[in-house]
C-alpha cells in the first residue's frame, strides 16, 4: 500500500520534531555538569541535584488527565465535534489549575513545617535556601502540566510536531536562562528563581500562541 505525499511529509516532520526534542535533552545533559561544577563547589551541586528530585514528584499530580484530554480532543476533532473537544480542554484546564493551587499550597505549608535540609541530608545549601529552591522548582513543575495540555490542543488539530518543537525550544530557553546566573557566580537560590520565572513566562507565551493559532480555543 502506497503512502501519499502529505502523509510522508507529516511523518518526516514528526520524526524531525522528536529528534529535536531528544537532541535538546542530550545537550542539557552534556552541558549542565561541566558548567555547574565549574561555577559551584561539588557539594553544592550535589545538594542541587538532590533538591531537584523532590519537585519532580509533583508531576504525578494530574494523574494522567493531560494525556486523557489529548486523546479525547483528537478523537473529537477527527469526527468534527469541536464542542466536545473544547469541553475536554476546558475541563482539564480547570482541573489542572485546581490541582496546582492545592498542591502548591500544600507544598508551601509542608516546607514551613518540615526541616527539608535535615531530611535530605543537605550540607552546602542552607535550610531557607532549600525551601526557596523547592518552591520555585515546584512552581515550574506544576506549570508544566498546563504546557502538556496546550501541546494536546496542537496535537488535536494535526500540529503535534509544531507543539513539540515549541516545547523543546522552551526547555532549552529555561535551561539557558538558568545557566546565565550560574556562570555569573550566583548560587542555587537565584538559579531556581530564574528557572521558575522562565518556565512561567514560557507557559504564558505558549498559551498566547495556542489561542492565536487555534481560533476555537477558549480558556475557561
Amino acid at each position: 500500500m502506497s503512502i501519499d505525499r502529505g502523509t510522508k511529509r507529516r511523518l518526516l516532520v514528526n520524526l524531525i520534531s522528536n529528534w529535536i526534542s531528544k537532541a535538546a535533552n542530550t545537550i542539557i545533559q552534556l552541558v549542565q555538569v561541566p558548567v555547574f561544577l565549574h561555577s559551584w563547589p561539588a557539594a553544592m551541586y550535589g545538594d542541587w541535584l538532590i533538591i531537584n528530585a523532590v519537585p519532580s514528584y509533583l508531576n504525578l499530580s494530574n494523574v494522567g488527565f493531560g494525556s486523557v484530554a489529548a486523546n479525547e480532543m483528537t478523537m473529537a476533532e477527527a469526527r468534527g465535534d469541536r464542542a466536545s473537544s473544547l469541553r475536554a480542554f476546558q475541563s482539564c484546564w480547570c482541573f489542572i489549575i485546581i490541582v496546582m493551587a492545592v498542591m502548591g499550597a500544600g507544598t508551601m505549608a509542608l516546607l514551613m513545617l518540615v526541616p527539608v535540609s535535615k531530611l535530605l541530608n543537605l550540607h552546602a545549601i542552607p535550610v531557607r535556601d532549600a525551601n526557596w529552591i523547592i518552591g520555585c522548582l515546584g512552581i515550574a513543575v506544576l506549570v508544566s502540566q498546563l504546557e502538556t495540555l496546550l501541546q494536546a490542543a496542537y496535537r488535536s488539530i494535526g500540529r503535534y510536531a509544531y507543539g513539540s518543537f515549541i516545547k523543546s525550544c522552551m526547555v532549552l530557553a529555561a535551561f539557558t536562562a538558568t545557566l546565565i546566573p550560574v556562570a555569573a557566580g550566583y548560587g542555587p537560590k537565584i538559579a531556581a528563581l530564574v528557572f521558575g520565572c522562565t518556565n512561567v513566562a514560557g507557559t504564558c507565551t505558549l498559551a498566547a500562541m495556542a489561542r492565536r493559532d487555534i481560533p476555537w480555543l477558549r480558556f475557561g
